[in-house]
């Protein structure tokens, strides 16, 4: 991939606008629950503050009708608390108050715009041709008061939005620290020799993740819901209550992601590794063996036999990429799974990485997120990223 970063920018003393991410989970009462993701962001924005650039910061919170879709004042705070300095909320996005308060800015200081998607050009152009979003009040306004463009924001880089694709049209645009970290850890794990632990309950997701992956070479390890579907395309029948979960998360999508499986375990049978035993709830974890299903009791987390063997192919990897739990992990006594996976990954020497919400809370819960080689912030775009689809916010700043 092609890109300019903050390196090829005459960022000294200027006027940067920045797309970070800071989507974060709140309270009932609008209280930040999670900072990790304006945590990431700090190297970039402490980076151009340091060269006394104007830093003016874009982002979004929620989407439209959600109880999350507030205004960011308290995300201008945290950010403040994260970053050691102040950061300046303006209560307005592209109007005379904005522009004001960006020309009245001094060198160094630090401002968050208002969340971009109260503006309907956000959202209503969100798809459109690149075109058109450049040609947004949103664009035109802001890239007459600014001097260049970093997007920093990974996590969103699969979507195509005026505030992610419209400015690499109309000013010099570049990649910020973590949007080169992730891009780059992302491609050292999805080469031969790589393994891919993929588990949870989005299905389809991982279905598609795991073709592009399989054809680059890496090997899949499944879990979870997965690990089931696969069971159920190779006519294993896992039982009523377990078919049913399955049906209910694939909704019309169940026939057709079925077939794909059975496609999938037609071409690269060998490299798709299935659990040998399964952990079920019992009134309690019991194990049972593959041949023992079906079973009336739902499928709660991999067997001991499946942990082992796991374990044991991730010593082979030249690389490893996790996304999703092997289990009901947040269940007494249907953690191990995904716990010893994870602290296998953790003790190897091979680069790792890992994604997903519920794996990054898996890893907290389990001690080990600081041992990976590195955790990304993505979560559709880290899906999109893995199964080889656009990403229209990185073939933005690559030009296209």
């Amino acid at each position: 991939m092609k890109f300019q970063t903050i390196e090829d920018l005459d960022v000294s003393n200027r006027v940067v606008l920045v797309r970070i991410d800071i989507n974060v989970p709140l309270s009932p009462e609008g209280g930040i629950l999670d900072d990790s993701r304006m945590v990431a962001h700090v190297p970039t924005i402490d980076r151009l503050a340091e060269v006394n650039a104007k830093v003016v910061l874009l982002a979004h919170q929620g989407r439209p009708g959600k109880r999350d879709f507030v205004p960011l004042v308290h995300h201008a705070t945290a950010l403040s608390r994260v970053l050691g300095r102040p950061v300046g909320y303006v209560d307005d996005l592209f109007g005379s108050a904005a522009m004001d308060k960006i020309k009245h800015a001094k060198p160094g200081d630090l401002l968050l715009l208002e969340n971009t998607r109260f503006y309907s050009e956000e959202v209503c152009l969100a798809n459109r041709p690149i075109g058109e979003q450049a040609n947004t009040h949103l664009v035109k306004r802001l890239s007459s008061c600014v001097d260049c463009f970093v997007n920093d924001a990974f996590s969103v880089a699969h979507r195509s939005q005026p505030s992610i694709v419209g400015f690499p049209q109309v000013l010099p645009s570049g990649a910020g620290d973590l949007m080169v970290r992730e891009i780059t850890a992302l491609q050292k794990v999805t080469g031969a020799g790589g393994i891919a632990i993929l588990g949870g309950v989005k299905v389809d997701d991982s279905i598609a993740v795991m073709g592009n992956l399989l054809e680059k070479g890496c090997d899949v390890l499944t879990g979870g819901l997965v690990a089931q579907l696969f069971l159920v395309s190779q006519g294993i029948d896992v039982g009523g209550v377990n078919t049913r979960t399955l049906q209910n998360e694939l909704g019309e999508h169940y026939t057709k992601t079925l077939q794909d499986a059975g496609q999938l375990l037609t071409q690269y049978g060998g490299r798709i590794h299935l659990p040998q035993d399964l952990a079920v709830d019992d009134g309690g974890r019991v194990e049972i063996r593959i041949s023992e299903l079906p079973v009336d009791k739902p499928i709660m987390d991999v067997g001991s036999k499946t942990i082992d063997a796991y374990a044991a192919e991730l010593t082979k990897a030249g690389s490893i990429i996790v996304n999703g739990p092997m289990g009901v992990f947040e269940r007494e006594g249907f953690g191990q799974g995904t716990e010893r996976i994870l602290g296998a990954v953790a003790s190897s020497k091979t680069f790792s990485v890992i994604g997903g919400g519920h794996t990054l809370g898996a890893a907290q819960r389990f001690g080990v997120e600081a041992e990976m080689g590195h955790v990304s912030t993505g979560g559709g775009a880290l899906l999109t990223f893995l199964a080889g689809k656009p990403m229209p916010g990185i073939e933005a700043l690559m030009g296209k």
